[in-house]
């Protein structure tokens, strides 16, 4: 009686333990499970198995101490949905445990991207099922197996709506004995047995004792696997039930297995959806390399539909980096949100950006604009679409309507006007030169030496008497009462005089011969009125020099849809000219005069066509307060002496993802810290930035760029505003370009002076 009643009273004191163990462990559970945090994995090709498992054995560290493992819950949760778009990874770590995860993953897995998921929501599923495991001790899977392809081959194909999930809850063991303290086990049965001394009571034979040693060579986990389906249809929710379970019990080995757990599915279902880990029993014990396949991460050189694999691995911020400025973009390395920003004077030493379409290019330039508008700097925008300049009009602070020029080719009503022989008898060489430069460029295919001859000396002769244009190049060639009157007040006996003279001397065929390829390259835009009008402005109301001095704001829409290519790269390089020649007269003015101006020219390649060598410009720019952010889509693009010319002496760069050639070419100087690779895996808006700080060049960092900034919903008011005071109603224009080709005298002014800057 006395030996009963002490084995009831044993039974009640270790029920009673048992159950203040499962209390104090359910509410660390739940501790657990509200301060998780989501992270998206984006996995390299060829990842490889061994890595994976380093990465796991790294996780060892978030095991509790021996004695307090059965009251506390420790692990991650490695989860997978699949839709009709694809499959993702995420990654669930306790927020006191993620320096200790991320660090592990970087360590081992440099080329995995983990980016925090604000958005990440958990799995709703209609139907779940919970997995175990056969047999705890035996092997699943080998070491030198990876049949997580198997999982990921049955996620796809889905209909619309259709979602599965994969679910992994895996809590690191420690060390586990091959043999098993029976003692201990007796008194704590079932899974709190397992916690407190590695597994259930019994004696293991030498069959056992071998699979368990191949088992635990790696480091194990306590690990619950669920999968979940949501699907309008039942007949569907079973059909893809039963494709789940279905590939987990296709992975087996002698003597153990997966199989369905007998929950009630409420229970399965919650359990998925609040990420709950073992309490009561032991559903499995999987080693590193059973838990790369079960949670199916993918290893090895795949290519399966809906997996998308590539990335980049994440860099820090190197601390020079300024975090205020004009911020290019935010670091996405885990745990550091910081700006990645330039300083006005490192802005000056330029920037160079390279992508594609649709990465997020006119993103970072519009924030970078935005952000110069609101600090009161002088802006100049080339837009090769047009998109750029609306969202820049859009963004316009208030305080700053005023400042804003639209050069729009394509405002008919009221033109704003270019003239690069505007004042250029003050430097007629030199603005001779880039002129025929820039129609050099535009036409090498069909550019001789005649055509030069020619095109140098009608344009030097126009430089030369005020109140001319382009528009009077072919009234010069072929109007012989014009041309002798401006020939007359020449005084150039050595080049202009001879020349002229041996064009007079010619016969008219002769004549119309020489000038037939000057003739159709000018026809090219000047058979446009909407182009006319706006080269054909003797005197526009916009000064470039007065714009820059004065901080404007000046906007250039280059739609080639809408003006023909030839023409808008025409504009383009003409407004590069204008402004470049407006930066070289500052030459002479102290700094304190040389207020700072940024030019953003977007495929600038099309635009910069000077004669001036580009690392000559990009040299001299700076001194001059002039800073250049010079984008375009990829390497091939630029002819040889402009791409080394930019990579050379822009000293900041941002790269968007980037095909395999350009990433070759540009991975050589950001290693050893990143690989073409990584270059290629770059998801849209991520950037890799190379900024000047002072004397140097920071290492690389990896960021994202911001999103658009909002609207002021000045749009309309800047854009009349320009109109009315830059823009010369059409009528004047062309009444003004009809006067000076019919008139007795050349010269005079096209359009109003008054207003202009």
């Amino acid at each position: 009686m006395t030996e009963a009643l002490f084995l009831l009273a044993s039974a009640v004191v270790g029920l009673a333990s048992m159950g203040g163990v499962l209390l104090v462990r359910a509410r660390s559970a739940a501790r657990w499970r509200r301060s998780l945090v989501s992270y998206r994995l984006r996995f390299p090709r060829g990842l490889d198995p061994a890595a994976v498992g380093d990465f796991l054995a790294g996780l060892s560290g978030l095991s509790a101490r021996h004695i307090v493992r059965p009251f506390v819950v420790r692990g991650v949760v490695f989860e997978v949905s699949a839709t009709r778009a694809g499959i993702t990874h995420h990654l669930l770590v306790p927020r006191s445990a993620t320096p200790v995860v991320l660090s592990a993953l970087r360590a081992s897995l440099p080329g995995v991207v983990a980016a925090p998921d604000e958005e990440y929501q958990p799995p709703r599923p209609t139907r779940a099922a919970e997995l175990a495991l056969s047999h705890l001790r035996r092997p699943l899977v080998s070491s030198k197996e990876t049949l997580s392809v198997r999982i990921l081959a049955g996620l796809q194909p889905l209909q619309e709506g259709e979602r599965l999930y994969v679910q992994w809850t895996a809590a690191p063991l420690g060390p586990v004995s091959l043999v098993p303290r029976t003692a201990t086990a007796q008194l704590i049965p079932g899974f709190l047995a397992h916690l407190w001394s590695g597994f259930a009571a019994h004696e293991p034979d030498a069959d056992e004792i071998k699979a368990a040693r191949a088992k635990f060579e790696t480091p194990v986990f306590l690990a619950a696997g669920r999968v979940g389906v949501v699907s309008g249809s039942p007949v569907r929710t079973s059909q893809l039930m039963r494709r789940m379970l279905s590939l987990y019990r296709s992975i087996s080995a002698p003597g153990v297995h997966l199989y369905r757990r007998r929950l009630p599915q409420g229970l399965a279902v919650s359990a998925m959806s609040e990420h709950r880990p073992p309490l009561v029993g032991t559903p499995c014990v999987v080693n590193a390399a059973e838990l790369v396949t079960l949670a199916a991460i993918p290893v090895g050189d795949l290519a399966l539909p809906g997996l998308a694999l590539g990335g980049c691995r994440q860099l820090a911020p190197a601390p020079d980096i300024p975090a205020e400025g004009r911020i290019v973009a935010r670091s996405n390395f885990p745990g550091s949100k910081r700006p990645l920003a330039l300083g006005v004077s490192d802005s000056l030493r330029h920037l160079h950006v390279i992508g594609p379409t649709g990465v997020g290019k006119s993103t970072l330039l519009l924030g970078l604009i935005t952000q110069d508008m609101a600090a009161g700097r002088g802006v100049v925008v080339v837009d090769p679409k047009g998109d750029l300049v609306a969202d820049v009009l859009d963004r316009v602070p208030e305080r700053r309507v005023g400042d804003v020029v639209v050069l729009d080719p394509t405002d008919e009503e009221r033109p704003v006007g270019l003239n690069l022989l505007a004042g250029a008898y003050r430097e007629p060489e030199l603005v001779t030169s880039q002129l025929v430069g820039i129609f050099h460029r535009l036409y090498s295919s069909s550019w001789g030496p005649r055509t030069s001859d020619i095109m140098n000396a009608s344009l030097l002769t126009l430089s030369t008497q005020p109140g001319m244009t382009l528009c009077e190049v072919p009234l010069l060639l072929t109007n012989p009462a014009f041309r002798r009157r401006l020939v007359a007040r020449l005084d150039d006996p050595v080049a202009l005089g001879p020349f002229w003279g041996w064009y007079e001397g010619m016969s008219d065929g002769e004549r119309a011969a020489a000038i037939g390829p000057v003739m159709n390259k000018l026809r090219a835009f000047l058979l446009s009125r909407r182009l006319r009008n706006v080269l054909g402005q003797a005197q526009p109301r916009l000064d470039l020099g007065k714009a820059l001095a004065s901080r404007k704001i000046l906007l250039v829409p280059l739609s080639k849809g809408l003006l023909g290519e030839e023409a808008a790269a025409l504009i383009g390089s003409l407004v590069v000219a204008r402004l470049w020649q407006a930066v070289q007269y500052r030459a002479g003015l102290s700094a304190d005069r040389r207020p700072v101006t940024f030019a953003f020219i977007d495929e600038f390649q099309d635009y910069l066509n000077l004669p001036t060598g580009v690392a000559d410009i990009l040299a001299q720019a700076r001194g001059l307060g002039l800073g250049l952010t010079l984008a375009h889509q990829h390497l091939g693009q630029l002819p040889a002496a402009i791409r080394d010319a930019v990579l050379a002496n822009a000293r900041s760069r941002i790269m968007f993802q980037l095909s395999a050639t350009d990433a070759h070419a540009l991975a050589r100087e950001l290693a050893p810290h990143l690989s073409a690779t990584d270059l290629g895996g770059l998801g849209p808006y991520e950037v890799v930035a190379t900024l000047a700080s002072g004397a140097r060049v920071a290492p690389p960092a990896t960021g994202a760029t911001l999103p658009p900034p909002p609207s002021t919903d000045q749009a309309e008011a800047a854009r009349s505003a320009s109109r009315e005071h830059y823009g010369i109603p059409r009528d004047e224009v062309e009444a003004a370009i009809r006067s000076r080709h019919e008139g007795p005298r050349p010269g005079g002014a096209v359009g109003r002076t008054e207003g202009a800057l």
